[in-house]
């Protein structure tokens, strides 16, 4: 029996001496060894948005021929150049609709809805692209068999441009 509690105390102490020996140091680079640091490179910096309104006037016109039904088929055309604050400006966009409609009398109103894709530029450098709308109004007369319709209106479009 002495020599079993001998042998236990022996053991106890040398498990309580090799416990002593490490420290919280060697323990942490016992779990780290083997792995590289790795290195964090910069970032870029967030590029802020700006929101750019392009306007401008739209201006229409066309003919049409209008057979004795009186239903009429006219095609219209004209350009825009529509800019926004700070330099941006879409160029001159050609825009053509075509409308069908029922002619009564020989004075002919009639309205248009416009929704062209433009391209957005800025000092010349393509910035981004989107949709001018509006309504123009179209007035004109009949003349014999013919219609001739013409009109303004303002159109415009928003987007938004990384700076």
């Amino acid at each position: 029996m002495k020599s079993l509690l001998a042998t236990t105390s022996l053991v106890l102490f040398g498990v309580a001496c090799a416990c002593a020996l490490e420290t919280p140091e060697s323990i942490r680079s016992a779990g780290t060894s083997g792995f590289a640091v790795a290195e964090v490179s910069p970032q870029p910096a967030l590029k802020t948005s700006r929101h750019v309104r392009v306007s401008g006037t739209l201006s229409l016109n066309g003919s049409g021929y209008v057979p004795q039904s009186n239903y009429a088929n006219v095609s219209v055309s004209g350009s825009v150049d529509a800019r926004g604050e700070g330099g941006y400006a879409t160029g001159y966009t050609t825009v053509t609709q075509t409308l069908s409609f029922f002619v009564n009398g020989n004075f002919v109103t009639q309205w248009v809805n416009v929704n062209a894709y433009v391209s957005v530029y800025k000092d010349g450098r393509f910035v981004g692209s989107t949709y001018l709308n509006g309504s123009v109004l179209l007035t004109g007369w009949k003349n014999g068999d013919w219609l001739h319709l013409n009109g303004s209106g303002a159109v415009a479009g928003d987007l938004f441009v990384q700076e």
